[in-house]
């Protein structure tokens, strides 16, 4: 009787590293044909490749984890921290939302904080969207231990 509830859950972690697998792979293959396309901003803008291949790499990670740890508390716990690194990752490229770029002798300021603005916002309305998330699972997953602790006789 123990072994058909063994081949579910292998069943089940294995579609969950399928999952993830796929996940990760759409993420870098998007990644990948961005990298191409902003290739000669990367070369303008020093620092910019590295910080982006660290945030890459961070966030795949915690997809993967997420994915991996669906159905339980971990996911949620995931799904904030990736939201949370997103805005962080935000604020920190875009410091103070001026970009400045200088080609021969021709300097480029741009002012990015409308942008910032904007992009901070979305992402603060996805970390509530996930904490939200989080607190719903945990009430759902207490109406359901109070409905088992209450059997009728």
């Amino acid at each position: 009787m123990g072994e058909p509830r063994q081949v579910n859950l292998f069943r089940e972690v294995a579609v969950r590293a399928l999952k993830a697998s796929v996940k990760a792979g759409l993420i870098l293959g998007v990644y990948l044909i961005c990298l191409q396309l902003l290739d000669p901003v990367f070369k303008l803008i020093p620092g910019l490749s590295e910080t982006t291949k660290l945030f890459v790499t961070v966030y795949v990670a915690l997809a993967v984890i997420g994915e991996l740890t669906a159905r339980t508390i971990f996911e949620q716990i995931f799904n904030v921290a990736r939201s949370l690194l997103f805005m962080l990752y935000l604020a920190a490229s875009l410091s103070d939302g001026v970009l400045t770029v200088t080609i021969e002798n021709v300097t480029l300021t741009v002012d990015t904080t409308s942008f910032l603005v904007i992009a901070i916002a979305l992402s603060t309305l996805g970390f509530a969207r996930a904490i939200m998330k989080a607190l719903l699972f945990l009430s759902e997953k207490a109406e359901r231990d109070q409905t088992l602790a209450v059997k009728p006789t």
